[in-house]
């Protein structure tokens, strides 16, 4: 379980989270959904520890993560699989020492366990004959889907998605969002989807943390949400805001 505690982050005068209070429960997908500059990657980064609040608590499997040491930070970052906004791909390696990666810094595997490993996440996101490939002869759904792949090699606990959908046409953006259901679903892992994709969120979510001025405006079902008649919530689900 993930949960936030009345947390505050501001960058100068800058007042980013306002107090954000949420629980992410085992095994569900939600999608934290609000327009640019409502604090939702910042909220991420406040789970793998990037980012300390100035006030409040994030807690991650009962560990308080500002108080966690270097090792122990580096330990509970083992369980949390991230698809960065921009896939975040090392242009330098071919893509077979991309999504191996995190395994040889952080396991014992041989070399032909980690090309067992690699081989089995690209299969998982529908990519196959593509580990000699480098970053740039990808198409942009494709490097997220590698972005993904290593994500997944460490078999983590969870997976957090920072805007998986940005930059990609309809088809491929329909293409990631089903993936992140089908993984979610087969792995049995915890899934965190922050995006201000409307569509996106109302179609793979358990739940919905609509984001608004640094607080969380409103937490439940798609459905719960979509009806939900506050005239801020409406103007989001309807593109006014």
């Amino acid at each position: 379980m993930i949960e936030f505690k009345d947390v505050y982050k501001s960058f100068d005068e800058k007042h980013v989270l306002r107090g954000i209070n949420l629980t992410v429960n085992e095994g569900e997908l939600i999608s934290i959904l609000g327009p640019s500059g409502c604090g939702k990657s910042v909220t991420l980064k406040h789970i793998i520890g990037i980012l300390q609040p100035d006030r409040g608590e994030v807690w991650v499997d009962g560990q308080l993560v500002p108080k966690l040491s270097r090792n122990e930070l580096q330990e509970l970052r083992k369980h949390i699989g991230v698809l960065f906004q921009s896939a975040a791909l090392f242009d330098s390696m071919p893509v077979h020492e991309n999504v191996g990666f995190m395994l040889r810094m952080h396991t014992k595997m041989t070399e032909g366990e980690i090309a067992h490993r690699v081989a089995e996440c690209l299969e998982q996101v529908e990519l196959r004959g593509v580990e000699e490939l480098n970053p740039d002869e990808l198409s942009g759904g494709m490097r997220k889907r590698v972005g993904l792949a290593r994500a997944m090699a460490m078999k983590p606990d969870y997976i957090l998605y920072d805007e998986p959908t940005t930059g990609l046409d309809p088809k491929t953006a329909i293409i990631i969002g089903d993936l992140i259901v089908r993984l979610q679903r087969q792995l049995k892992i915890t899934s965190i989807v922050v995006t201000h994709d409307v569509k996106l969120a109302t179609e793979i979510s358990d739940r919905i943390a609509l984001f608004h001025e640094g607080k969380v405006a409103a937490v439940g079902a798609p459905d719960e949400i979509s009806r939900n008649d506050g005239d801020m919530i409406r103007r989001f689900m309807e593109g006014q805001l």
